[in-house]
């Protein structure tokens, strides 16, 4: 079964990228040069790519590829949207004109981010930045297009490869600043590149055996916390008591950063339907966290 993926440079292209770069079954369609079955080229220029995909004739395309920049996506709408949905539009017509299931990543950024329950994939999305609209819109062609699909919205990533994610960024800080203010009123759960890898492998497995059915899902770790007191769970399990003693570690409301972009504030997402679906038991966030904080130790 051939597998296209779309996006390298993001966490979760560059994992896919890692583990199946060698597997005559995968091949990448690439923003930056890399070893590999690949072609060079974006989302946003679509020829190369129809070509691409026109050659490799696959059976599913899996797309890495989005602008994820949250505050710049507000000073660079034209870009956000070549992105997150034109691109998208054109990629789900393509499979559905040549019968390709399409697994796409969305984000926890379509929700509005208010109260204090679970978003649930039927809850009413209403996204409150430029970002959280764009990535909505590529949903919306994806079911406009009447291809076969799997959306997975995808909270609070953090993986091994790719770019700095929010972990390496705190720690970073911490070693060069001992006191520290973190935000006290996002909650969610963090979302190892690890969990989302299982996941895929297992949809792919239902897609080779024809057990698959199209659909909207989330999917993150069990159980939440708040952006502080996960600050302090990564801090007081990477650095050593005595450094973690040292570390002032104060409070702080979204409000206050003066961030050019609205972020929600309730991030909390159910995932019983992912979870029934693909007959899984997802663990909760501590578990990938623990595995991953062991892995960069090394490294950082």
């Amino acid at each position: 079964m051939k597998i296209c993926v779309i996006g390298s440079n993001g966490q979760l292209g560059c994992h896919l990228f890692n583990k199946y770069k060698n597997n005559k079954n995968f091949f990448f369609f690439l923003s930056s040069l890399k070893k590999g079955p690949f072609l060079k080229g974006d989302l946003t220029k679509p020829k190369p790519l129809i070509f691409f995909l026109n050659k490799i004739k696959p059976i599913v395309i899996i797309n890495c590829s989005a602008y994820t920049n949250v505050d710049q996506a507000e000073l660079e709408k034209k870009k956000a949207s070549a992105i997150n949905f034109k691109g998208v539009q054109i990629l789900s017509k393509y499979c559905f004109k040549n019968n390709i299931v399409l697994i796409h990543f969305s984000t926890d950024y379509v929700y509005s981010g208010k109260g204090n329950l679970s978003w649930k994939e039927t809850s009413v999305c209403n996204p409150i930045n430029y970002y959280g609209y764009t990535k909505l819109k590529g949903e919306k062609s994806i079911l406009n297009s009447k291809c076969k699909f799997i959306i997975l919205r995808l909270s609070w990533l953090y993986g091994k490869y790719g770019k700095e994610n929010f972990i390496i960024k705190i720690i970073k800080l911490a070693k060069l600043k001992k006191k520290l203010y973190m935000v006290r009123d996002q909650y969610g759960s963090p979302t190892s590149t690890d969990l989302v890898i299982s996941v895929l492998r297992k949809i792919l497995i239902k897609i080779k055996k024809n057990k698959f059915q199209s659909g909207i899902f989330n999917l993150c770790s069990t159980r939440n916390t708040d952006r502080y007191n996960l600050s302090r769970y990564i801090f007081n399990n990477y650095f050593n008591k005595t450094f973690y003693k040292k570390l002032q570690i104060n409070k702080i409301d979204t409000k206050d950063l003066n961030l050019v972009a609205f972020r929600p504030l309730n991030s909390r997402m159910n995932t019983y339907k992912i979870s029934s679906f693909l007959n899984i038991k997802i663990k909760n966030w501590k578990y990938y966290l623990n595995k991953y904080l062991n892995c960069i130790k090394r490294n950082y």
